[in-house]
C-alpha cells in the first residue's frame, strides 16, 4: 500500500488537499501504523507526519491556511510580480527603500490574493530571479538629469577615443591617516569590543592616487601632501610615462581636476597624448577605481598602525604594490556589478 499523492509538495497544496492528506495520516495512525511507516506510505517527511498527529491529539487546527485562499501563483502572476515590486516599498506604505520577505508577502497577497508564509516568499523571489543583495549607497546630491545627460552626450563622444586606440584609465584619490585603521579584533564570545572614536582632525596623513585600466594595469603615486596644484600634474606625467599609448582618463569632479594647471598641461606637447573626461557629479558608482581603496584598507593593510608618516607611507606603498601586482584583481574591479561604468557601452 502506497499513497502516491500528487500534492506531496506541501507548500503548493490547497486547503482541500491538506484536509485529504491529514485524514489519510490520521486513519493510518488509528489502524496502528507507526509514524515512520506512515511517512513512507504518504511520501511525506516523518516530522510533518508527527506535526499532524500532535495537532490532532491537542485539538489544534491542522492548517494555518485560510479556506478558499489560493495557495500558489500562476505563471502569469509570476511574470507580473517584478513590475509590482519595481514600484518600490513606498508605493505600498512601507518606510525605507528595501524589501523583506514579509513586505514582498504583503504585496503578493494584496495584488494576487495569495497568502504565503515568509519562508516561502524566498522561494517565490528565486523563481523571479530576485536575490538578497547589499544595497549601493547613492549620494543625495546626485542629479539624475546630469547622469542621463552624461550618458547621452559624454559617452558617445568618448567612443572616438576607443576607435583611436586610447588606453582607458579610471582615476581617483584617497587619504590614509596616521590614526589606526582597525577592521577587526578578538574578544570573548558575547562581549563585542568597543573602540573609542578618534578625532581625525589634526592627524597627519599620506595621499594616494591611482589609475586602473581594463587590461588589469594600475599606476599609482603616494605623496605626503595632497594632489592639488602641481601634485596632479606630476601624477599625469607619471601616467603618460606608464603607458606607451594615448590615454583616455576618466575621473571625478574635484576642483583640482578642472584647474588652470591641468588645462595648461593639456595644451603642452606631452599633454596632447591625454584625453580627460569627468564622471557625473557625486557619482562614485561610475568609477571602478573607488574599489581600489576598499581593497587597500580592508584587505591589503587592515588593522594597520604606523608610528609616523614615513612608516605609514611604506605600509600604504606595500599595499598598493600588492594590488598592482595582481592583474586579475585589478580586472575584477571592472567586473563588479556595483559599478555601472563597467556595463556602459563605449565601443
Amino acid at each position: 500500500m502506497f499513497y502516491d499523492l500528487p500534492f506531496i509538495k506541501h507548500w503548493t497544496m490547497t486547503y482541500s488537499e491538506r484536509v485529504v492528506r491529514n485524514n489519510i495520516i490520521l486513519n493510518l495512525s488509528k489502524d496502528g501504523f507507526g509514524q515512520g511507516i506512515i511517512s513512507g506510505l504518504v511520501n511525506l517527511s516523518q516530522q510533518m507526519v508527527s506535526e499532524v498527529l500532535k495537532k490532532a491529539a491537542f485539538g489544534l487546527p491542522m492548517s494555518t491556511k485560510c479556506k478558499g485562499v489560493a495557495c500558489r501563483l500562476s505563471d502569469e502572476d509570476l511574470k507580473k510580480l517584478p513590475a509590482f515590486l519595481a514600484k518600490g516599498p513606498g508605493c505600498y506604505g512601507f518606510e525605507g527603500a528595501y524589501w523583506t520577505h514579509a513586505r514582498v508577502g504583503y504585496v503578493i497577497k494584496k495584488e494576487f490574493g495569495v497568502d504565503y508564509e515568509n519562508k516561502q516568499v524566498g522561494r517565490i523571489l528565486r523563481l523571479i530571479k530576485w536575490t538578497r543583495q547589499k544595497p549601493q549607497n547613492k549620494d543625495a546630491k546626485q542629479s539624475l538629469e546630469k547622469v542621463e545627460k552624461w550618458k547621452v552626450e559624454t559617452l558617445p563622444a568618448l567612443k572616438k577615443a576607443i576607435e583611436e586606440d586610447y588606453e582607458r584609465f579610471f582615476e581617483d584619490e584617497c587619504t590614509n591617516q596616521l590614526c589606526g585603521n582597525i577592521v577587526a579584533t578578538y574578544s570573548p564570545i558575547g562581549k563585542t569590543p568597543e573602540l573609542p572614536l578618534q578625532d581625525t582632525k589634526g592627524y597627519q596623513y599620506v595621499c594616494v592616487a591611482s589609475a586602473i585600466s581594463e587590461l588589469g594595469r594600475m599606476f599609482y603615486q603616494v605623496r605626503d601632501e595632497s594632489f592639488k596644484g602641481d601634485g596632479i600634474i606630476e601624477f599625469l606625467k607619471g601616467l603618460l610615462a606608464f603607458s606607451s599609448r594615448k590615454v583616455l582618463l576618466i575621473w571625478g569632479n574635484a576642483t583640482w581636476h578642472k584647474s588652470q594647471n591641468v588645462k595648461d598641461f593639456l595644451n603642452t606637447a606631452l599633454g596632447q597624448r591625454l584625453w580627460i573626461a569627468n564622471t557625473p557629479p557625486y557619482s562614485p558608482e561610475f568609477n571602478p577605481d573607488e574599489l581600489v581603496w576598499a581593497n587597500l584598507k580592508r584587505v591589503q593593510i587592515p588593522n594597520r598602525f604606523a608610528k609616523n608618516v614615513k612608516e605609514l607611507k611604506t605600509i600604504v606603498h606595500n599595499g598598493m604594490l600588492k594590488i598592482q601586482g595582481s592583474v586579475e584583481l585589478v580586472k575584477s574591479f571592472f567586473n563588479l556589478h556595483s559599478h555601472k561604468c563597467c556595463k556602459l557601452n563605449f565601443g
